[in-house]
């Protein structure tokens, strides 16, 4: 029986086997080689969509420095003809000195302006010289020839009859530029004469320029706009007793506002700010603006600041002293002019203006000049940054290097 159960068995087992053996295995699951990363190449990645901060807000424009606009006006004041007169006879004894100014205008782009302008200035020239009237501003003098005759004249009574007459004779005639911009070109000119007791007075009258054509903007016309004079009057306290004549007063225009000034030297002049004229669409009441800033410096040896384009050349005196004034960056109403120094208020007073320009932008002015070993006797004006600045010339007692100086004492030492 138990053999019976053996045999049975083995014949269940090797049925099984054989049904195993007749199935397919399911086949492996096959991975795929990795193809190598170079490493000079980046791994791309999927992109992803972020929200981008705002880009920040352009800086506001007066941040960065502007580059001036406009042309560039030069007025030179440099060829003053001066004379001085003395005795026919060995006493050495002056009899006339005389100094008229002689304002020249260069305006950049601009010939045919520059030209007109200059006519009328040559024409006032002549009528100084010559004592004939042709309306332009002369009141004062006769003439340089007549005057020197009346000089000679003069000294030569004081000998025949022996008497003490003021035997020196003065003249001058100063000028002066009050604005200088794209729209006005502002002269103010003074005349002073002195013949002893028969004559001595002063006045001041001004001429101005329209810029961009070279006409001059006349008193009787500028007068005649109601709305000027208007706005003037309400800026005047009612009451006030200023002098101003409408038909024989000067106008001015400066950095500032509209000048009146009355024909008599001893009244005060009254300026009227820009701002109250702000209702009149017109740029001779809209001075240009100045934005940016500079540095100004002064040398007489190579460095860099010589590498700078050399606008112009100004001869203070006949001396081979050669100096530089340079301008980095942009700075505006430069001035260079003549001072003296007062010991009774320890002040400098402005004699004449050799100088003037709308504004220097990176360039070098060569001037011929002598630095006296005393007291400075050139300043150098001009704003920056919403500022004027006055600064004088001087040079070290040590090795004689040239620089600039605010115009306290002190300062100069």
């Amino acid at each position: 029986m138990r053999k019976k159960w053996v045999a049975l068995l083995l014949i269940v087992c090797i049925t099984v086997l054989s049904a195993c053996g007749s199935l397919t295995p399911p086949p492996l699951p096959t991975q795929q080689p990795e193809e190598p990363v170079s490493e000079s190449e980046p791994v791309p990645v999927e992109p992803v969509e972020e929200e981008l901060p705002e880009e920040p807000e352009d800086p506001e424009p007066s941040a960065v420095p502007e580059a001036p606009t406009g042309p560039q006006i030069i007025v030179k004041i440099e060829n003053a003809d001066t004379q001085w007169h003395f005795a026919p006879d060995d006493s050495g004894k002056l009899i006339l000195s005389y100094l008229c100014e002689k304002p020249r205008v260069e305006i950049e782009e601009n010939e045919s302006a520059s030209d007109r302008i200059n006519a009328y200035l040559n024409d006032l020239d002549e009528e100084y010289y010559t004592g004939e009237s042709h309306g332009l501003g002369n009141t004062l003098c006769p003439g340089f020839n007549k005057l020197l005759e009346k000089a000679y004249d003069n000294y030569q009574c004081s000998i025949d009859y022996n008497t003490e007459l003021k035997l020196d004779f003065e003249f001058s005639h100063y000028a002066d530029v009050v604005r200088c911009d794209s729209s006005v070109i502002s002269f103010i000119f003074s005349d002073y004469i002195d013949t002893g007791s028969e004559e001595r007075a002063e006045t001041r009258y001004t001429v101005s320029f329209d810029t961009q054509t070279g006409e001059i903007i006349r008193v009787p016309d500028l007068a005649a706009y109601p709305e000027i004079r208007a706005l003037a009057e309400a800026y005047i306290p009612a009451g006030q007793d200023t002098g101003i004549d409408w038909e024989s007063s000067f106008f001015s225009f400066n950095r500032y506002g509209l000048t009146l000034l009355p024909a008599d030297t001893a009244a005060e002049e009254i300026t009227i700010p820009y701002s109250a004229f702000s209702g009149l669409d017109d740029p001779l009441f809209r001075p240009d603006q100045r934005s940016g800033s500079g540095e100004l410096g002064i040398t007489n040896s190579d460095s860099e600041e010589n590498e700078l384009p050399i606008i112009d050349r100004v001869a203070l005196c006949q001396e081979d002293f050669t100096y530089y004034l340079y301008v980095k960056g942009t700075v505006y109403d430069f001035k260079i002019l003549s001072v003296q120094y007062s010991n009774f208020d320890e002040t400098f007073y402005q004699q004449n203006v050799y100088w003037v320009s709308n504004y220097i932008s990176d360039s070098r002015l060569q001037m011929t000049m002598d630095i006296p070993d005393g007291m400075p006797n050139v300043m150098i004006r001009y704003s920056c940054d919403g500022v004027q600045y006055e600064q004088l010339v001087t040079a070290s007692g040590y090795d004689g290097r040239p620089f600039l100086t605010d115009r306290s004492i002190n300062a100069v030492g």
